[in-house]
């Protein structure tokens, strides 16, 4: 069972890692998060390695429905987030609980905000990492 599952998926929500390095002779780009900090203090925040994959959300419309009760946390640019309709703060570690409705609204300033939860999302690597990269697509 997946931790979320996507109510609406919003402008872009991607599911990031701290990207791949060394295979750029093969026409393969770095990758990773556009804000590394806000990305790795997700992270840090939830108790995970630094570099585990976290939702990069792009200008916001997010909105998921949380399958376990667990830990989040949201970084990054301003994005006004409301856990059942109760607003919640960026920054800091969030517990939620099965059956909770995260919803995003949508960034004022900046462009990118990241959602990590406690344990990651397992998601299949390709070489050696697992995010989008849209210039490929």
């Amino acid at each position: 069972m997946s931790h979320f599952k996507v109510l609406q998926e919003g402008i872009l929500s991607i599911i990031q890692d701290e990207g791949r390095f060394g295979f750029n002779h093969l026409g393969i780009t770095n990758s990773g998060p556009m804000d590394r900090e806000s990305f790795y203090w997700a992270n840090k925040l939830c108790g995970n390695n630094l570099g585990d994959p976290a939702i990069e959300i792009t200008v916001g419309g997010l909105e998921l429905l949380s399958n376990v009760s667990t830990s989040i946390a949201i970084t990054g640019a301003q994005i006004p987030t409301q856990v059942n309709d109760q607003i919640i703060e960026m920054w800091k570690t969030i517990k939620i609980s099965e059956g909770d409705i995260i919803k995003f609204g949508y960034m004022k300033n900046g462009m990118r905000s990241y959602l990590a939860t406690a344990g990651g999302f397992d998601v299949k690597k390709t070489f050696i990492a697992l995010q989008l990269q849209l210039e490929n697509h």
